[in-house]
């Protein structure tokens, strides 16, 4: 019996991992995200510059590595993106769609004719941008708005 209990309880710690996580957190709600090394990440530093790529670490003094590149503190992130998977796939979807739509009716008509299936065309490809604008939640740091944090296991 002391046998099994050993072979459990080894069996156990394999699966436990003591890992740092980057969390982004909005204060009063409990909207977070949680990003752990080798998760993908967007932000934007306070330089204006947009750094995109996986963490390869998170150090306990607030620092962390993307891309095996850029060494940063959480001091110099200004804002943090969120992908929208269906916002990005729905807006790439109709504008490839108007566009092929808009092609398809420049074969069969022999060239441009401004008639309502080109208002109709013109308006989904509107409609993707829009959609591919707004495919990016922005969590700017801020205080009060949303604020960013390491958390050690």
């Amino acid at each position: 019996m002391k046998h099994l209990f050993l072979i459990f309880i080894l069996i156990c710690t394999t699966s436990l991992s003591a890992q740092n996580m980057l969390v982004v957190e909005k204060p009063g709600t409990v909207k977070n995200y949680i990003y752990r090394a080798g998760d993908h990440i967007i932000l934007k530093t306070i330089e204006g510059i947009k750094i995109s790529g996986p963490i390869n670490i998170i150090r306990r003094d607030s620092t962390f590595v993307v891309d095996f590149v850029h060494e940063l503190s959480l001091k110099d992130v200004e804002m943090v993106y969120e992908p929208r998977v269906l916002l990005n796939l729905g807006g790439t979807a109709l504008i490839g769609g108007s566009a092929l739509y808009l092609g398809l009716d420049l074969i069969n008509h022999g060239g441009i004719k401004i008639n309502q299936s080109f208002w109709v065309s013109i308006g989904v490809a509107a409609t993707g941008v829009i959609m591919l604008v707004f495919s990016k939640k922005k969590m700017r740091i801020e205080e009060g708005k949303w604020r960013i944090k390491v958390l050690v296991e």
